[in-house]
């Protein structure tokens, strides 16, 4: 199988990823400093290290450094949908 990436949504992910980058502004009065940005990756393939080589291999020279923050796979995000919507039907 083949590791696809994506921003979006796509049929057939499996798997959300939030990685948080420290980039380093490039334009203005504040050129040089660091600043954090987070992303949310969608992908059919749940390896930490396919997603980490895949971000080296693309990243730009802003990045100065970045973390994969959180995973997790469709069904969870189903469950924890459900559990967040059963607790605030109370509410």
């Amino acid at each position: 199988m083949v590791a696809k990436y994506s921003r979006k949504k796509f049929r057939g992910f499996t798997y959300r990823f939030i990685i948080q980058f420290e980039l380093l502004y490039r334009e203005g009065s504040r050129a040089g400093e660091p600043h954090n940005s987070s992303l949310t990756i969608y992908s059919n393939s749940g390896s930490y290290e396919k997603l980490e080589d895949f971000v080296n291999k693309n990243k730009s020279k802003m990045v100065v450094s970045f973390s994969i923050v959180h995973k997790a796979s469709v069904e969870q995000d189903k469950l924890t949908t459900k559990f967040v919507n059963d607790i605030l039907k109370g509410i």
